[in-house]
């Protein structure tokens, strides 16, 4: 039996993460990025997903003005489709329910058609578009919405 947990990202986390970060992104988030995204809790919900110690997915929400922000989530290729984002977003988002949140938003690139069907299964909803969102490429993200709580 695997041991399984999700617990909150630190400092420690930084270099595991820059390295599942690449093999999930083709334009990865930057060590400063990871950094600035260790945040006390309350603030944040910064998690990671460990299988027998080894860091396979993590997720980054901030939580303000009644929402919860979902920034990013990456699970090891290897590892997609167990369920570990479905354990990632669910945590987030209760802890941002806790925290009085009404509704999750996120963006995520509309070439990214695995992540959208993930995000509709999980209840969300298109509510706008971002136009060239996405710097590097000009890429539009698609603004999705979920209510949480209230």
């Amino acid at each position: 039996m695997s041991d399984l947990t999700i617990s909150r990202m630190s400092e420690v986390d930084v270099p595991e993460l820059l390295a599942l970060e690449k093999e999930c992104f083709d334009v990865p988030w930057t060590e400063k990025m990871f950094r600035d995204e260790i945040k006390p809790e309350g603030a944040a919900s910064s998690l990671v997903y460990r299988e027998d110690g080894r860091i396979e997915g993590y997720v980054i929400a901030w939580f303000g003005y009644g929402e919860v922000h979902i920034l990013s989530i990456g699970v090891r290729p290897g590892k997609r489709g167990r369920g570990i984002a479905d354990a990632l977003l669910d945590r987030a988002l209760a802890e941002g329910a806790g925290q009085g949140c009404a509704r999750a938003i996120l963006e995520v690139r509309r070439g990214n058609l695995r992540a959208q069907s993930f995000y509709r299964r999980k209840g969300f909803r298109m509510i706008g578009v971002r136009r060239g969102y996405y710097s590097e490429s000009g890429e539009d993200a698609l603004v999705l919405e979920k209510e949480i709580g209230g």
